[in-house]
Protein backbone atom coordinates (compact mmCIF):
# COMPACT_ATOMS: atom_id res chain seq x y z
CA UNK A 1 0.00 0.00 0.00
CA UNK A 2 2.84 2.34 0.90
CA UNK A 3 4.41 1.72 -2.55
CA UNK A 4 1.12 2.65 -4.24
CA UNK A 5 0.95 5.94 -2.32
CA UNK A 6 4.56 6.77 -3.21
CA UNK A 7 3.91 6.01 -6.87
CA UNK A 8 0.81 8.24 -6.89
CA UNK A 9 2.76 11.04 -5.17
CA UNK A 10 5.59 10.77 -7.70
CA UNK A 11 3.11 10.86 -10.58
CA UNK A 12 1.41 13.95 -9.15
CA UNK A 13 4.73 15.76 -8.74
CA UNK A 14 5.72 14.91 -12.33
CA UNK A 15 2.35 16.16 -13.59
CA UNK A 16 2.75 19.46 -11.74
CA UNK A 17 6.28 19.90 -13.05
CA UNK A 18 5.17 19.11 -16.61
CA UNK A 19 2.22 21.53 -16.35
CA UNK A 20 4.51 24.28 -15.08
CA UNK A 21 7.05 23.68 -17.84
CA UNK A 22 4.32 23.55 -20.48
CA UNK A 23 3.13 27.10 -19.76
CA UNK A 24 3.70 29.50 -22.62
CA UNK A 25 4.05 33.20 -22.16
CA UNK A 26 3.84 36.05 -24.65
CA UNK A 27 4.86 39.71 -24.45
CA UNK A 28 2.50 42.38 -25.77
CA UNK A 29 4.26 44.32 -28.57
CA UNK A 30 1.46 46.78 -29.39
CA UNK A 31 -1.32 48.23 -27.24
CA UNK A 32 -4.54 46.24 -27.52
CA UNK A 33 -7.60 45.01 -25.58
CA UNK A 34 -8.82 41.49 -24.83
CA UNK A 35 -12.10 40.48 -26.47
CA UNK A 36 -14.67 37.88 -25.42
CA UNK A 37 -15.33 36.06 -28.71
CA UNK A 38 -13.32 36.65 -31.92
CA UNK A 39 -15.98 34.82 -33.95
CA UNK A 40 -18.51 37.63 -33.42
CA UNK A 41 -18.82 40.32 -36.08
CA UNK A 42 -18.55 43.00 -33.40
CA UNK A 43 -16.52 41.41 -30.57
CA UNK A 44 -17.18 42.63 -27.04
CA UNK A 45 -14.18 43.95 -25.10
CA UNK A 46 -13.25 42.28 -21.81
CA UNK A 47 -13.68 44.55 -18.77
CA UNK A 48 -10.23 45.40 -17.45
CA UNK A 49 -8.66 43.77 -20.51
CA UNK A 50 -6.63 46.74 -21.74
CA UNK A 51 -3.04 45.67 -22.45
CA UNK A 52 -0.02 47.95 -22.83
CA UNK A 53 3.16 47.29 -24.75
CA UNK A 54 5.54 45.22 -22.58
CA UNK A 55 2.91 43.42 -20.48
CA UNK A 56 3.03 39.61 -20.24
CA UNK A 57 0.18 37.15 -20.84
CA UNK A 58 -0.10 33.36 -20.46
CA UNK A 59 -1.36 31.27 -23.38
CA UNK A 60 -4.48 29.17 -22.76
CA UNK A 61 -5.61 28.22 -26.29
CA UNK A 62 -4.95 28.94 -29.99
CA UNK A 63 -7.60 29.19 -32.73
CA UNK A 64 -8.15 30.69 -36.16
CA UNK A 65 -11.21 32.80 -36.92
CA UNK A 66 -11.83 33.95 -40.48
CA UNK A 67 -8.31 32.96 -41.46
CA UNK A 68 -6.78 35.02 -38.67
CA UNK A 69 -4.90 33.54 -35.70
CA UNK A 70 -6.12 34.42 -32.20
CA UNK A 71 -4.84 33.42 -28.77
CA UNK A 72 -6.88 32.97 -25.62
CA UNK A 73 -4.70 34.35 -22.84
CA UNK A 74 -4.69 35.31 -19.19
CA UNK A 75 -2.98 38.49 -18.03
CA UNK A 76 -0.02 37.60 -15.81
CA UNK A 77 -0.62 37.87 -12.05
CA UNK A 78 -4.37 38.51 -12.41
CA UNK A 79 -7.36 36.35 -13.40
CA UNK A 80 -8.48 38.44 -16.40
CA UNK A 81 -8.86 36.28 -19.53
CA UNK A 82 -9.81 36.87 -23.15
CA UNK A 83 -8.81 36.57 -26.79
CA UNK A 84 -6.11 38.57 -28.52
CA UNK A 85 -4.91 38.94 -32.12
CA UNK A 86 -1.68 36.90 -32.39
CA UNK A 87 0.04 39.76 -34.22
CA UNK A 88 -0.17 41.87 -31.04
CA UNK A 89 2.23 39.63 -29.10
CA UNK A 90 5.63 37.96 -29.36
CA UNK A 91 6.44 34.58 -27.79
CA UNK A 92 8.31 34.55 -24.49
CA UNK A 93 8.91 37.06 -21.74
CA UNK A 94 10.91 39.81 -23.44
CA UNK A 95 12.90 42.22 -21.29
CA UNK A 96 12.18 45.92 -21.74
CA UNK A 97 14.47 48.87 -21.08
CA UNK A 98 14.41 52.64 -21.45
CA UNK A 99 16.83 54.70 -23.55
CA UNK A 100 18.71 56.74 -20.95
CA UNK A 101 20.10 59.49 -23.19
CA UNK A 102 19.53 60.65 -26.76
CA UNK A 103 21.61 58.36 -28.97
CA UNK A 104 21.48 56.37 -32.25
CA UNK A 105 20.39 52.91 -33.32
CA UNK A 106 22.95 51.05 -35.49
CA UNK A 107 22.36 48.39 -38.14
CA UNK A 108 25.22 46.24 -36.75
CA UNK A 109 26.93 45.99 -33.32
CA UNK A 110 29.61 48.60 -33.98
CA UNK A 111 29.71 52.40 -34.08
CA UNK A 112 30.99 52.47 -37.67
CA UNK A 113 27.98 50.65 -39.10
CA UNK A 114 25.11 52.59 -40.74
CA UNK A 115 22.66 54.23 -38.35
CA UNK A 116 19.15 52.77 -38.44
CA UNK A 117 17.32 55.41 -36.43
CA UNK A 118 17.32 57.98 -33.66
CA UNK A 119 16.91 56.81 -30.08
CA UNK A 120 15.29 59.51 -27.98
CA UNK A 121 15.74 59.40 -24.21
CA UNK A 122 12.72 57.85 -22.52
CA UNK A 123 11.64 55.56 -25.37
CA UNK A 124 10.93 51.97 -24.25
CA UNK A 125 12.56 49.19 -26.28
CA UNK A 126 12.51 45.37 -26.20
CA UNK A 127 15.91 43.77 -25.62
CA UNK A 128 16.08 40.77 -27.97
CA UNK A 129 19.82 39.98 -27.99
CA UNK A 130 23.32 40.82 -26.74
CA UNK A 131 26.53 41.29 -28.72
CA UNK A 132 29.71 42.50 -26.94
CA UNK A 133 29.07 46.09 -25.82
CA UNK A 134 25.78 46.31 -27.72
CA UNK A 135 22.21 45.18 -27.20
CA UNK A 136 19.96 44.27 -30.09
CA UNK A 137 16.61 45.94 -29.54
CA UNK A 138 13.19 46.19 -31.13
CA UNK A 139 11.86 49.72 -31.19
CA UNK A 140 8.70 51.21 -32.73
CA UNK A 141 9.37 50.99 -36.44
CA UNK A 142 12.21 48.48 -36.56
CA UNK A 143 15.19 46.75 -34.98
CA UNK A 144 18.77 47.82 -34.36
CA UNK A 145 21.72 47.84 -32.02
CA UNK A 146 22.38 50.32 -29.22
CA UNK A 147 25.24 50.60 -26.74
CA UNK A 148 24.44 48.74 -23.51
CA UNK A 149 25.33 51.73 -21.34
CA UNK A 150 22.50 53.66 -23.01
CA UNK A 151 19.86 51.29 -21.60
CA UNK A 152 18.40 51.23 -18.10
CA UNK A 153 15.41 51.86 -15.89
CA UNK A 154 12.96 54.64 -16.72
CA UNK A 155 13.80 56.40 -13.43
CA UNK A 156 17.39 56.96 -14.66
CA UNK A 157 16.48 58.64 -17.98
CA UNK A 158 18.35 61.93 -18.54
CA UNK A 159 16.46 64.53 -20.59
CA UNK A 160 18.44 67.53 -21.82
CA UNK A 161 17.28 70.83 -23.32
CA UNK A 162 19.25 73.82 -24.63
CA UNK A 163 18.00 77.30 -23.73
CA UNK A 164 19.60 80.27 -25.54
CA UNK A 165 21.47 82.53 -23.14
CA UNK A 166 21.31 79.94 -20.36
CA UNK A 167 22.92 76.85 -21.90
CA UNK A 168 22.20 73.16 -21.39
CA UNK A 169 19.90 71.95 -18.64
CA UNK A 170 18.55 68.58 -17.59
CA UNK A 171 14.79 68.66 -17.13
CA UNK A 172 12.87 66.33 -14.84
CA UNK A 173 9.10 66.05 -14.33
CA UNK A 174 7.55 64.50 -11.23
CA UNK A 175 5.15 62.70 -13.57
CA UNK A 176 4.27 62.50 -17.27
CA UNK A 177 1.15 61.22 -18.98
CA UNK A 178 2.01 58.02 -20.86
CA UNK A 179 0.53 57.70 -24.33
CA UNK A 180 0.15 54.60 -26.46
CA UNK A 181 2.74 52.10 -27.73
CA UNK A 182 5.66 53.69 -29.50
CA UNK A 183 4.65 57.19 -28.41
CA UNK A 184 6.09 57.30 -24.91
CA UNK A 185 7.52 60.76 -25.59
CA UNK A 186 4.30 62.29 -26.97
CA UNK A 187 3.87 64.42 -23.82
CA UNK A 188 7.55 64.47 -22.84
CA UNK A 189 8.64 67.36 -20.62
CA UNK A 190 11.22 68.44 -23.22
CA UNK A 191 8.32 69.51 -25.43
CA UNK A 192 8.03 72.59 -23.21
CA UNK A 193 11.25 73.96 -24.69
CA UNK A 194 11.01 72.94 -28.36
CA UNK A 195 9.46 76.18 -29.63
CA UNK A 196 6.37 74.43 -31.04
CA UNK A 197 2.78 75.14 -30.02
CA UNK A 198 1.79 71.75 -31.49
CA UNK A 199 3.48 69.80 -28.68
CA UNK A 200 3.32 69.93 -24.90
CA UNK A 201 3.84 68.29 -21.53
CA UNK A 202 1.00 66.71 -19.53
CA UNK A 203 1.46 65.58 -15.96
CA UNK A 204 0.59 61.95 -15.32
CA UNK A 205 -0.62 61.72 -11.74
CA UNK A 206 -3.50 59.19 -11.62
CA UNK A 207 -7.02 60.40 -10.76
CA UNK A 208 -5.76 63.84 -9.84
CA UNK A 209 -5.81 67.34 -11.33
CA UNK A 210 -2.03 67.70 -11.18
CA UNK A 211 -1.74 70.20 -8.35
CA UNK A 212 1.67 69.74 -6.73
CA UNK A 213 3.27 68.21 -9.83
CA UNK A 214 6.41 70.03 -10.97
CA UNK A 215 9.31 70.23 -13.38
CA UNK A 216 12.92 70.92 -12.35
CA UNK A 217 15.55 72.47 -14.61
CA UNK A 218 19.15 71.84 -13.52
CA UNK A 219 21.77 74.02 -15.24
CA UNK A 220 25.49 73.34 -15.54
CA UNK A 221 26.23 76.69 -13.85
CA UNK A 222 24.18 79.12 -11.70
CA UNK A 223 21.79 81.30 -13.71
CA UNK A 224 19.61 84.36 -13.21
CA UNK A 225 16.06 84.10 -14.60
CA UNK A 226 14.44 87.48 -15.33
CA UNK A 227 11.26 86.54 -17.20
CA UNK A 228 9.09 83.44 -17.60
CA UNK A 229 6.53 83.11 -20.39
CA UNK A 230 4.05 80.24 -20.60
CA UNK A 231 1.75 78.91 -23.30
CA UNK A 232 -0.96 77.31 -21.21
CA UNK A 233 -2.78 74.04 -21.95
CA UNK A 234 -2.45 71.88 -25.06
CA UNK A 235 -2.67 74.33 -27.96
CA UNK A 236 -2.30 71.77 -30.78
CA UNK A 237 -6.05 72.25 -31.28
CA UNK A 238 -8.93 74.06 -29.61
CA UNK A 239 -10.45 70.70 -28.68
CA UNK A 240 -7.23 69.56 -26.97
CA UNK A 241 -7.06 72.88 -25.13
CA UNK A 242 -10.59 72.56 -23.73
CA UNK A 243 -10.36 68.83 -22.98
CA UNK A 244 -7.38 69.12 -20.62
CA UNK A 245 -6.76 71.25 -17.54
CA UNK A 246 -4.78 74.48 -17.88
CA UNK A 247 -2.57 76.01 -15.19
CA UNK A 248 -4.10 78.88 -13.21
CA UNK A 249 -1.16 79.30 -10.79
CA UNK A 250 2.43 78.25 -11.43
CA UNK A 251 4.91 78.57 -8.56
CA UNK A 252 8.49 79.35 -9.61
CA UNK A 253 11.51 79.01 -7.34
CA UNK A 254 15.27 79.40 -7.73
CA UNK A 255 17.50 77.06 -5.74
CA UNK A 256 19.52 80.00 -4.35
CA UNK A 257 17.15 82.96 -4.44
CA UNK A 258 13.64 83.99 -5.38
CA UNK A 259 10.16 82.50 -5.55
CA UNK A 260 6.86 83.64 -7.03
CA UNK A 261 3.30 82.38 -7.41
CA UNK A 262 2.44 83.35 -10.99
CA UNK A 263 -1.26 83.53 -12.02
CA UNK A 264 -2.28 82.79 -15.62
CA UNK A 265 -5.50 83.65 -17.41
CA UNK A 266 -7.61 81.06 -19.20
CA UNK A 267 -8.62 80.90 -22.89
CA UNK A 268 -5.37 82.43 -24.16
CA UNK A 269 -3.66 80.10 -26.64
CA UNK A 270 -0.44 82.13 -26.76
CA UNK A 271 2.44 83.25 -24.56
CA UNK A 272 1.62 84.90 -21.22
CA UNK A 273 4.16 86.56 -18.96
CA UNK A 274 4.43 85.28 -15.41
CA UNK A 275 4.83 87.91 -12.70
CA UNK A 276 8.09 87.40 -10.76
CA UNK A 277 7.46 89.11 -7.43
CA UNK A 278 11.09 88.60 -6.42
CA UNK A 279 12.26 90.38 -9.63
CA UNK A 280 14.44 87.40 -10.59
CA UNK A 281 15.31 83.81 -9.71
CA UNK A 282 18.83 82.56 -9.11
CA UNK A 283 20.49 79.16 -8.77
CA UNK A 284 21.59 76.04 -10.58
CA UNK A 285 18.01 74.79 -10.35
CA UNK A 286 14.66 76.32 -11.25
CA UNK A 287 11.53 74.53 -10.03
CA UNK A 288 8.11 75.19 -11.58
CA UNK A 289 5.17 73.72 -9.63
CA UNK A 290 1.47 73.57 -10.48
CA UNK A 291 -0.44 75.28 -7.66
CA UNK A 292 -3.81 75.80 -9.35
CA UNK A 293 -5.73 74.77 -12.49
CA UNK A 294 -8.48 75.87 -14.86
CA UNK A 295 -10.63 72.73 -15.17
CA UNK A 296 -11.04 70.90 -18.48
CA UNK A 297 -13.15 67.86 -19.35
CA UNK A 298 -10.45 65.48 -18.08
CA UNK A 299 -8.14 65.86 -15.09
CA UNK A 300 -4.76 65.89 -16.87
CA UNK A 301 -3.04 69.29 -16.64
CA UNK A 302 -0.95 70.39 -19.61
CA UNK A 303 1.41 73.17 -20.74
CA UNK A 304 2.56 73.67 -24.35
CA UNK A 305 5.58 75.97 -24.02
CA UNK A 306 7.83 77.69 -21.48
CA UNK A 307 10.21 80.47 -22.49
CA UNK A 308 12.89 81.68 -20.06
CA UNK A 309 15.10 84.75 -20.39
CA UNK A 310 18.17 85.33 -18.25
CA UNK A 311 21.90 84.81 -18.11
CA UNK A 312 24.59 82.91 -16.29
CA UNK A 313 25.45 84.41 -12.91
CA UNK A 314 28.37 86.83 -13.36
CA UNK A 315 27.77 87.14 -17.11
CA UNK A 316 27.09 90.51 -18.70
CA UNK A 317 24.97 88.87 -21.39
CA UNK A 318 21.20 88.64 -21.43
CA UNK A 319 19.30 86.12 -23.47
CA UNK A 320 16.71 83.45 -23.47
CA UNK A 321 14.00 81.73 -25.42
CA UNK A 322 13.53 78.13 -26.38
CA UNK A 323 15.81 75.35 -27.50
CA UNK A 324 16.39 74.40 -31.16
Amino acid sequence: MRKVHLALLAATVLLLVFSSCAKKYYTVVSDTTLIQNPAEQKPVKVAGGELRRGEVVQLLEEKSFGGKKFLQVQIEKVSTKGWIDASSVSQGKIATASILRDTDFYSRPNLKSPKSGKAKAGIVVFVIGQEDKFSKVQFPGGEGYVEKNMLGDASAVVRVVVIPGLGKATVLATSTFKSTEGREDEYDVRNLFDGSLKTGWCEGKSDDNGIGESITLTFERPVNIYTIQVVNGLTASEAAYKNNNRVSVLHAQGSTYGSSAMPFEDNILDYQYGSLMSEYLEGTQVILRIDGVHAGKVKDTCISEIRLTGSEVGSSGYGGGYGP
